[in-house]
């Protein structure tokens, strides 16, 4: 085939995909516009007469060799499916909590899943996989949603644990087509892609570090759609390269490269445990944080806490008398209750103001505030909480481990990138090449916004303000300039 004619080809899938989004958000815009004036039972009618005849109509298209168009209404159709997912749960009330939403993700992603290969529809594949991600990620929120006691460092950690592991399920079906040249390989190896680059790009972020440092195993964090959606992914990915590898040895080294990818993330993750306690605030304690008299009473100096029981307190409507005051030298109404105050306080009766004043400099907070970047020190004073710090730049006591791995996990990302990129070529996807070019400015224009927050004064306006304008100025000729060689070599 000619290059023109495969350019005209090109020209006119696009023209068809561009004709069934449009189709599609005029259908959704025109229900939403008069969507309280229809009856529930027509607005379901509506929806499910729409989607069939998408479907239907595909079908009969590409029966008569109008392959693009039939694709494109099979595409409208998928879309149409899940949109009355979402339109039916809201007539009927369905969609009460994000569990709800899990399951209509799941409903949507799995019919979609199923429609891809009774139909040959590589669209409808991608908008199941797409449907898959948010899914995965809603019902594992969904899952620790009834859990208080997780921590923010746990519930990122289980996200980071579905990147890791649906890239490894992803290149397991990926594998498996692949041994058998099937159509949709190259679909499955572009998530796969998608997934190890969207880790690589969470890690890279400086607030990643301290933030998974502080991570532990701590309940309903490995809950049982986590643990069911690990032992699944392995299990796939094990098979995936066993099924490939028997069928063809050269596949091998591929497997190799894969666990060794997989690995490196295992241990960038895990190594951010280092980290723990070597950046944070440490702040003194509250004594509202204190919930009965006993705590609240025997809180040490420099906190001082009183209890004071004349009032009705209710939360999670439980109601309980009483409240956890601080003791200020104020309280105190007279010169004699003045004087019989705690001596931490350091009051005096100020008879000019007739008024009990404290004249104490050292407070809980600045007792506390001694202790930041030191964990272990800070929660070994009963007054003192523990708050992890995001923010390597503005931090001034930054531990130099912390700046290492973060410089080492940025190197990796862009060595990855690169990998991706020559991956791409070895498998002709040039989809897998625009993603990683896609991640590379990403990390660029990422970095430079996070130096640009870090850094402040004129003299670091201005030379980032220069250095910026290198970035995209140079961009702008060498990423098409380079992509383009990329994609040449595989055509």
């Amino acid at each position: 085939m000619s290059k023109e004619v495969s350019e005209g080809h090109l020209f006119f899938k696009i023209i068809a995909i561009i004709g069934a989004i449009l189709i599609f958000a005029g259908v959704a815009w025109l229900i939403a516009w008069n969507w309280h004036n229809i009856p529930n039972f027509l607005k379901v009618l509506i929806l499910v007469i729409a989607t069939f005849s998408s479907f239907i109509s595909g079908v009969f298209l590409r029966r008569e060799e109008h392959d693009w168009t039939g694709r494109a209404l099979i595409t409208l159709g998928s879309l149409l499916y899940i949109l009355s997912l979402f339109l039916i749960s809201q007539i009927y009330h369905l969609a009460v909590s994000v569990q709800s939403y899990a399951w209509i993700l799941l409903l949507s992603w799995t019919i979609i899943f199923l429609i891809s290969y009774l139909l040959s529809s590589p669209e409808s594949l991608f908008i199941s996989l797409v449907a898959f991600f948010i899914w995965a990620f809603v019902q594992y929120t969904s899952s620790i949603s009834s859990f208080n006691n997780i921590s923010e460092a746990g519930a990122i950690l289980g996200f980071v644990v579905i990147l890791l592991c649906g890239g490894l399920l992803l290149y397991g079906l990926g594998a498996m087509h692949k041994s058998i040249k099937h159509k949709f390989t190259k679909i499955y190896l572009f998530w796969t892609a998608f997934y190890f680059l969207s880790l690589f790009y969470v890690l890279s972020f400086q607030s990643a570090i301290p933030l998974l440092g502080n991570y532990d195993l701590e309940s309903g964090v490995f809950n049982l759609f986590l643990v069911f959606f690990v032992i699944f992914s392995v299990v796939i990915f094990i098979v995936g390269t066993l099924i490939a590898t028997s069928k063809d040895s050269s596949s091998i080294k591929e497997t190799l490269w894969a666990v060794g990818i997989i690995a490196l993330l295992l241990v960038l993750v895990l190594s951010t445990k280092m980290t723990s306690g070597g950046l944070g605030i440490c702040q003194a304690k509250e004594c509202y944080e204190f919930t009965d008299s006993n705590s609240c009473n025997s809180a040490k100096a420099p906190l001082y806490c009183e209890w004071a029981d004349n009032s009705v307190h209710i939360e999670n409507g439980v109601e309980s008398r009483g409240y956890c005051q601080e003791v200020s030298c104020y309280n105190y109404q007279t010169e004699e209750e003045c004087s019989s105050a705690v001596s931490g306080l350091g009051c005096k009766w100020d008879n000019s103001f007739n008024n009990c004043r404290g004249e104490n400099s050292q407070t809980a907070y600045e007792s506390c505030n001694k202790l930041n970047n030191d964990k272990d020190s800070c929660l070994g004073e009963d007054y003192c909480k523990w708050r992890v710090s995001y923010n390597l730049g503005r931090n001034q006591n930054t531990p130099a481990g912390i700046w290492i791995l973060w410089i080492v996990i940025n190197f990796l990302f862009i060595g990855f990138i690169i990998l991706m990129l020559w991956y791409g070529q070895a498998v002709d996807s040039k989809n897998i090449i625009n993603l990683g070019m896609l991640f590379f400015v990403l990390d660029i224009i990422s970095r430079y916004i996070g130096f640009w927050l870090d850094f402040e004064g004129y003299l670091a306006f201005s030379i980032l303000a220069i250095l910026g304008g290198i970035i995209l100025i140079a961009g702008s000729w060498f990423i098409p300039k380079w992509r383009r060689s990329l994609i040449k070599e595989i055509k």
